[in-house]
């Protein structure tokens, strides 16, 4: 399972690019990539999230 974004909720405060151990998170202003191939499916980034904007895909 690879993390959802939702976009509305996301405040965009970079969180979950922080804690990520893979650096598989970048946070571009509004945009956030998740780089497939890097990211170990951890979901770390869900728990750290404080808006809850993401989710199991």
């Amino acid at each position: 399972m690879v993390p959802d974004f939702n976009n509305e909720l996301c405040d965009n405060c970079g969180g979950c690019a922080a804690v990520c151990p893979t650096n598989a998170i970048t946070v571009f202003f509004d945009i956030i990539e998740v780089d497939l191939e890097l990211c170990n499916d951890c979901l770390v980034c869900q728990k750290v999230c404080p808006v809850k904007a993401i989710s199991k895909k």
